[in-house]
This record gives structure tokens, sequence and C-alpha cells, in this order.
């Protein structure tokens, strides 16, 4: 799936999810060659890091009010809508 809909299921943007997954901190395949690569994620592996996630704390904002992301109650209701569509294909 592509970064907009990948940053959907996670519940964060997709300008974060780019970061982190450039950064080797989310599961993510670069295609293409040269600067600007397009990125492509597979459900299965964002849903097992979203579950085997060591400390999600590492990804909250820079304020300590920010709740981390895997617990964000938009995330569940994500995963359950884009896993249900992705299975329906």
């Amino acid at each position: 799936m592509d970064a907009a809909r990948a940053a959907e299921f996670l519940a964060m943007s997709r300008k974060t999810l780019l970061a982190l997954a450039r950064k080797g901190h989310v599961p993510g395949h670069p295609v293409g060659q040269g600067v600007r690569k397009v990125w492509r994620f597979r459900l299965s592996e964002l849903d097992s890091w979203m579950k085997s996630s060591a400390t999600p704390s590492a990804y909250r904002h820079d304020r300590p009010s920010q709740k981390p992301y895997s617990n964000a109650p938009e995330a569940a209701e994500n995963r359950a809508k884009l896993g249900s569509a992705v299975r329906a294909r």
C-alpha cells in the first residue's frame, strides 16, 4: 500500500511515516532509484510492527502530553477498517 494509506492505518501523518521509514524505524520498502523514492508498505508488516513495538513512547512527539501512536484510539479503528478492506480484495 502507498504511504498515505499506511499513515492512515497507523493513525499518523504521511510525513511522519516517511521520516520513520527512512530512518528504519518502520518497516517500509523504497521503490526506484535516485534521491526521490516511492515508498510502499505491507499491511501485515505494519500490523506486526505495531504489535511488537518494544517502546511505543519512542515515537512520541516532543510534547510529553502526546500519547504514543500505538495507543491512539484512531489506530485501532483504522486497523479494523483497513484490515477488512484488504481481506475483501
